[in-house]
């Protein structure tokens, strides 16, 4: 097992270009990097559409993806030429592992694993041509089944979202050259949500049982017109009817009509936040000899940017970030100190602070509580009590320094001085990308809904 968790990983690879790239004197000398520039491309878009779909995942929200991916030599590969079987190889590795220092996965976890590689291995009988079929559905519920108060923390280091109560529907569609992949997510899900929805929307009735076992029971048809493009929409509008219908209410993707932002939008408008956490990966992987001390520095820089993009979106803010560095140390701090985990595609970071890890795993309140008391300070690095109406604020204040920061734009400010006891406010900027996609995205629900009114009059 040791040796096979070593194996060829695309992390450890792109940790190791870095390197190249970082010790050769002629970072474009491609024979030194002993990579072609199409390998170096593809390296780095898969890199950005990885990452960015993670932090996406990390937020809360409504997930919309779309990927695709080429068969080559009978095998799906990523945009670098990897073989995603190998990834979902390493991810059943793992699941063991975890089922074997924790029995609480031993009923579910690895199984996941296993039907999420035996959906791999369809897809790519599918793509071969060795099927009757050409699209496949799976519904993948949260393990509903196993969460409870005591164990809602490791469902999330499990990589799922018991607090949203997530579920996942894919579409998988070969089209004669690539290997399509439609993601939607459902919060508020569960087994019986998702067999009605099949029910009503595919005229199939789910035998599965529970949660596990909807996963591996997959549905397979064969479309032959363009209708497979908005199938995944499709099933997500009858299963947010039927959450009106258990609610009331107006529901998208399982989320309350106001919440339900577009995640994966809102972080490809933050390009500052983005540009800031790839610009750290060269110098992180210059000082780190090793993957695994590089892997855990990237991993806390990952954590602290997912916390600025939270601060932000949970503010409305899009005031330019004036030290991106700072303010992301500040956005990780608090969050660690309130022992948020967060789960990237199922790549879970939890805090690294003992005590709010401690938080995180034992699910106590009044751990909590005293975590969230003390902040360590990015400039003096003390640990110290911030005020709550700050904290509230997203404003981080050490009395030891006299220094503190706006989080969402990394500004500073001194309490001590100038400003006696006051914090300098920031005055709202002109419309910024994520605003401008969140105007035009309410004056399209206005003009449908202003068609649909028009509609009904004129049947009237």
């Amino acid at each position: 097992m040791e040796t096979a968790e070593k194996l060829d990983t695309f992390e450890r690879r792109h940790y190791e270009t870095l390197r190249r790239q970082a010790l050769v004197s002629d970072v474009g000398s491609v024979a030194l990097r002993g990579m072609s520039n199409e390998e170096i491309q593809g390296l780095e878009k898969r890199r950005y559409d990885e990452i960015t779909s993670g932090l996406a995942e990390a937020l809360p929200g409504k997930i919309s993806t779309a990927w695709s991916f080429e068969l080559i030599e009978g095998k799906l590969v990523a945009k670098d030429g990897q073989e995603i079987e190998q990834l979902l190889i390493n991810g059943l590795r793992s699941s063991i592992k975890m089922a074997a220092q924790d029995s609480f996965y031993g009923d579910f976890l690895p199984q996941r694993a296993r039907h999420e590689l035996n959906e791999l291995r369809e897809q790519e009988a599918m793509a071969r041509g060795e099927t009757n079929f050409n699209t496949i559905v799976t519904f993948s519920p949260y393990s509903e089944e196993y969460d409870s108060k005591d164990n809602c923390h490791k469902l999330k280091y499990a990589g799922q979202e018991p607090g949203s109560q997530r579920g996942m529907i894919r579409i998988s569609y070969w089209d004669g050259g690539l290997l399509h992949i439609y993601t939607r997510s459902i919060d508020k899900s569960d087994t019986k949500l998702f067999k009605q929805v099949a029910k009503r929307s595919l005229n199939y009735g789910f035998s599965a049982p529970g949660s596990t076992a909807m996963l591996g029971e997959r549905i397979h048809l064969n479309i032959q017109d363009e209708s497979w493009k908005s199938l995944a929409d499709r099933l997500t509008a009858e299963a947010d009817l039927m959450l009106s219908e258990r609610w009331g209410g107006v529901w998208e993707q399982g989320r309350n009509e106001t919440e339900a932002v577009d995640i994966q939008a809102f972080v490809e408008s933050q390009q500052e936040i983005i540009k800031g956490l790839f610009n750290i990966e060269g110098p992180l992987a210059s000082r780190h000899t090793d993957f695994e001390s590089y892997k855990q520095a990237f991993d806390q820089e990952i954590y602290n940017h997912i916390a600025l993009l939270k601060q932000r979106l949970k503010l409305g803010t899009v005031d330019k970030i004036i030290d991106i560095a700072t303010a992301s140390s500040a956005a990780g701090a608090i969050a660690q100190a309130h022992g948020e985990v967060y789960n990237m595609c199922g790549y879970v970071l939890s805090p690294s602070s003992p005590e709010a890890a401690l938080a995180a795993r034992t699910g106590f309140e009044s751990i909590k509580l005293l975590a969230g008391k003390k902040v360590e300070c990015p400039f003096c690095n003390e640990k110290v009590i911030v005020p709550k109406e700050d904290l509230d604020n997203a404003r981080l204040y050490c009395k030891q320094c006299d220094t503190g920061i706006f989080v969402c734009t990394g500004e500073r400010f001194h309490k001590g001085q100038v400003n006696r006891g006051k914090t300098k406010l920031i005055t709202p900027s002109k419309e910024g990308e994520w605003q401008r996609i969140k105007r035009e995205a309410r004056e399209k629900k206005a003009a449908a809904k202003q068609q649909r009114a028009i509609k009904q009059a004129e049947k009237a």
